[in-house]
């Protein structure tokens, strides 16, 4: 019998208290109260009026802050000042739910619901999708800053297909898949450190290949680096150009940085052909690893050198399979909770030795009030690489391999003794 464990994905609420104020002042996007032209102190001021004159609550999941939101329930109509969620939790649709509670709950009391925010605001997109438009300012005239929210038949299909992603076929598949994606902070954390460490520009021209659902995109785009991103899984590619079409985020005010741009494109290393485009190429989450043959990773990292310019970078992270295969076991199947649907995620293992192929599958089935069930099926299939064959690739593809680190979050190199490979190579110059 495979052991079930339910995932913590329940948020809760919290009024805000002096001693969250730095932590909110720095959460991205939310309230910034400001663009990046805008001083430390300034924004700084600007954010201790609002601290000040508004409700605001903090987001937390198992206890962690994880979002903020800031809606003046007494006005009328009622005033939606802020909802962030931290770059690790966004894509993952906590947003849309705290929207959808406040939305209801406005119904409820039969007002409307107002925003301001500015046009390149990346939040309209999410709230638009809601079913928020434009509103008339003080002169009657359309402003493009204002956004507001009327109950209505429109507004709550609207709301109703927002918030059940599981049924829109386009969508099921990616949806269920970032549900069950472990936060990126450690991915992210990694590229900065690598980026820093190997002497990469401070806004790079960066590389990412097999970006999934993109959830790694965003919090590099507002490192300021522009990013390129391939992705070959119609599915996922779609879930990745959806959550770079809202723009990065803003980041916490950190100097004159402005996000960066992000591109996502068709394909896996068969369609890289760039040549000397990029300072930081980034394959992480076992991407060299889902090319089976040593022959075509060899290939692969050979467009990976060439697409790099004299001098660039390459990080590269995925599981060191003779450690997995140690100590393998069935791994555990887990369910979540999102809005009116459980979702279940049940794994299985099967290994071809003679292929050398670890083949991974995952069966998510989706529950819906009295509605019946639907289930699909994702396959992925993993060569049974470890660090040497994935040096060995590296090296006859003309790249250096630099250093070897524990895991993603190590702050210095070591030996590669645990479950992932993670190293740092670099194109000759």
């Amino acid at each position: 019998m495979v052991p079930w464990r339910r995932l913590a994905m329940i948020h809760r609420l919290r009024p805000a208290d002096s001693s969250d104020f730095d932590w909110l002042l720095a959460l991205p996007r939310g309230p910034a109260l400001g663009s990046d032209s805008v001083g430390d102190a300034e924004r700084r001021a600007r954010f201790t009026r609002a601290f000040g004159a508004q409700p605001w609550w903090v987001v937390e999941v198992e206890r962690q802050p994880v979002g903020a939101l800031s809606v003046a329930w007494d006005e009328d109509p009622i005033v939606l000042h802020t909802v962030a969620v931290t770059p690790a939790w966004q894509g993952r649709g906590l947003g849309t739910r705290l929207l959808h509670d406040v939305l209801l709950q406005a119904r409820e009391l039969a007002r409307p619901v107002v925003a301001e925010l500015p046009p390149d605001d990346p939040a309209r997109g999410l709230l638009q999708r809601l079913g928020f438009w434009p509103a008339p300012d003080e002169t009657g005239t359309s402003s493009p800053t204002r956004l507001r929210w009327e109950a209505s038949i429109r507004t709550d299909v609207t709301l109703r297909a927002a918030m059940s992603p599981w049924a829109d076929p386009m969508r099921r598949r990616a949806w269920a898949r970032r549900l069950f994606e472990g936060p990126v902070d450690d991915a992210v954390g990694f590229c900065r450190f690598g980026a820093g460490r190997y002497g990469v520009p401070a806004q790079p021209s960066a590389l990412v290949m097999g970006c999934g659902t993109g959830r790694l995109l965003r919090p590099l785009a507002q490192l300021g680096w522009s990013l390129t991103a391939y992705e070959e899984d119609p599915d996922l590619r779609v879930a990745a150009a959806r959550l770079a079409a809202t723009g990065p985020a803003a980041g916490p005010p950190s100097g004159p940085r402005s996000p960066g741009s992000i591109t996502v494109r068709d394909g896996d290393f068969g369609e890289l052909n760039a040549t000397h485009a990029f300072d930081l190429a980034i394959a992480m989450h076992g991407t060299l690893w889902h090319v089976l043959s040593h022959e075509a990773r060899v290939d692969a990292a050979s467009r990976l050198r060439r697409a790099l310019r004299p001098g660039g970078v390459l990080l590269v992270e995925g599981p060191n399979m003779p450690w997995v295969l140690r100590a393998h076991r069935e791994p555990p199947a887990t369910t979540e909770i999102y809005h009116r649907a459980t979702v279940s995620r049940i794994p299985s293992h099967a290994i071809d030795f003679h292929e050398g192929v670890l083949e991974h599958r995952d069966l998510f089935v989706v529950e819906v009030d009295d509605e019946e069930a639907s289930e699909h099926t994702d396959v992925r299939r993993w060569a049974l690489m470890g660090l040497p064959l994935c040096r060995l690739a590296l090296q006859q593809a003309g790249l250096q391999v630099l250093e070897t680190f524990r895991d993603l979050g190590a702050t210095g190199p070591s030996r590669v003794s645990g479950p992932r490979v993670v190293l740092a190579a670099v194109a000759p110059s």
